[in-house]
């Protein structure tokens, strides 16, 4: 099947509904495994390819850290066009201000099974991480709590600095409920067969009729107007940003279902 958008989307998914035999210990969700599955078979029913798709026991933090800091994100999450992820989700704050934390089951070679947006740098093409291994991830979507929460410029400006073009998440909690375990097929629908923007695309796909989820979504740029214009404006369709655009500013936008 030839794919319905310009250039055909690989992407990996990950998501943990039980955390027994994990290094962490986490309360068990319910719906993480329909979301993932009802994304993966709409992306597959656009001709879009999976990379690989892991859940529970296989989805380690290793797998979204920065080679740099001796994870092995060119292996596992940044090989593709898109990574997305259902889960547990929290935020916490440094001396650099606020980032998203994420529990996943194994540690793999890192000091804990939980990664953190600062050890995340995806996409680059160009900078001091870029060697010894590049990157090729444009899209992010965590279907988790506080993935975009109140300051995801603090949270995700140093993830974006090269290469990454679009964060979709959560501002606060997210529910894990039978009625939002559609959000990643209804984006996929929107964003993809029907070729809307990322960002109604994703306030579409959260809104829900018994759950109040609040979507958020960032997106970076060399300044403020280019930020807001991919916030805005970015669709499947949009050629990649070049290697040599660094981010500078961050421009993000939430919507209540």
């Amino acid at each position: 099947m030839i794919p319905t958008s310009g250039h055909a989307i690989t992407y990996t998914t990950e998501y943990i509904t039980s955390w027994a035999s994990c290094d962490c210990s986490q309360n068990a969700l319910s719906y993480t495994d329909d979301q993932i599955g009802k994304f993966h078979n709409k992306m597959s029913s656009y001709g879009h390819t999976r990379l690989r798709g892991y859940s529970n026991t296989t989805v380690w933090a290793s797998d979204v850290v920065e080679d740099t800091w001796g994870g092995k994100d060119h292996w596992y999450s940044d090989d593709g066009d898109m990574y997305v992820f259902s889960g547990h989700g929290g935020v916490s704050t440094d001396g650099i201000g606020q980032f998203f934390s994420v529990p996943m089951c194994k540690r793999d070679n890192q000091t804990s099974c939980s990664a953190t947006s600062r050890r995340m740098v995806f996409g680059e093409r160009g900078g001091s991480f870029s060697t010894p291994s590049s990157g090729s991830l444009r899209y992010l979507m965590w279907l988790t709590c506080y993935s975009v929460h109140t300051a995801p410029d603090y949270q995700w400006i140093d993830t974006a600095r090269y290469g990454l073009e679009y964060i979709m998440g959560y501002r606060g909690l997210s529910m894990d409920s039978f009625t939002t375990d559609e959000v990643g097929d209804d984006w996929a629908e929107e964003a993809i067969g029907a070729s809307r923007t990322f960002k109604a695309s994703w306030f579409y796909a959260i809104e829900d009729w018994w759950v109040d989820d609040t979507g958020s979504l960032v997106a970076p740029g060399v300044d403020s107007n280019t930020s807001v214009q991919r916030r805005d404006n970015l669709t499947k369709n949009w050629s990649r940003r070049p290697a040599s655009e660094r981010t500078t500013w961050m421009a993000w936008s939430w919507h209540v279902g």
